[in-house]
C-alpha cells in the first residue's frame, strides 16, 4: 500500500473525528508536530496545516460550543450531517438504504452501539478511510462508492459548514474536506 493511500485515509479519519465530536484538545498540537508535509500532496498539506494552526489558536471550550451549535444542537445543528437529508430531503430515506446495501457488499458494517445512522458524514468519512486501508473492493467499486455516497452531497455539507462556522477552525475543517474531495476527484479521473 503506498503513502498516498495512507494520506487519504488519514485525511478522512481527521474529518470523521471532527464531524462526530468536537476536536480533541491535543489534535492541533499533534497535527502541527507531523511536520509541514504529512500527506505529501501540497494542497492537502496546506489545508491540514491551516486547520491545525486554527485548532491550536482556539480554546477547547470554544470548539465544543461550535461543534454543538453546528452539528448537534438541541433541535439539530445548523448544518445537517446526513446524506439522506441532502439527497432526499428527509432523514432515514432511500439514500441510507442504498448506502447500507453498498457497505454490506464491500464488507463494512455499522459499529455496534453507534447511535448515528451510516449516512452521517463522520461514518461516510470513516467508510472511505476503511475502503482504502483495508483494500476493500476494487478501484472501480471504490470510485463508484465515492461518486454515489460521498461526492454526491459532501461538497454541499462542507460549503454549509464553512458558511455557518463562527470559528476559523471549523471553517478550515470544511476547507480541508473540500480540498480532499477535489483531490479524490482528480485521483479517480486519472484512473481512466
Amino acid at each position: 500500500m503506498n503513502e498516498a493511500v495512507f494520506a487519504r485515509a488519514d485525511a478522512y479519519g481527521i474529518l470523521a473525528l471532527c464531524l462526530q465530536q468536537s476536536p480533541p484538545a491535543e489534535l492541533g498540537r499533534t497535527l502541527v508536530q507531523c511536520g509541514p508535509a504529512p500527506f505529501g500532496e501540497p494542497a492537502l498539506d496546506t489545508a491540514l496545516a491551516r486547520f491545525a494552526h486554527c485548532l491550536e489558536a482556539t480554546s477547547q471550550a470554544t470548539l465544543v460550543r461550535e461543534y454543538h451549535r453546528l452539528l448537534v444542537g438541541i433541535d439539530g445543528g445548523e448544518v445537517v450531517p446526513y446524506a439522506s437529508w441532502h439527497l432526499a430531503g428527509h432523514l432515514m430515506d432511500r439514500p441510507l438504504a442504498t448506502l447500507r446495501r453498498d457497505l454490506r457488499r464491500l464488507g463494512l458494517e455499522r459499529t455496534p452501539g453507534c447511535g448515528e445512522p451510516e449516512d452521517h458524514a463522520a461514518a461516510i468519512c470513516e467508510s472511505m478511510a476503511a475502503l482504502d486501508l483495508l483494500d476493500l473492493g476494487n478501484d472501480s467499486e471504490r470510485r463508484a462508492f465515492f461518486e454515489m455516497h460521498v461526492d454526491s452531497w459532501l461538497p454541499r455539507l462542507f460549503a454549509d459548514l464553512e458558511q455557518a462556522a463562527a470559528t476559523d477552525a471549523y471553517a478550515e475543517l470544511a476547507r480541508l474536506g473540500q480540498v480532499l474531495l477535489a483531490h479524490e476527484r482528480t485521483h479517480y479521473a486519472e484512473m481512466n
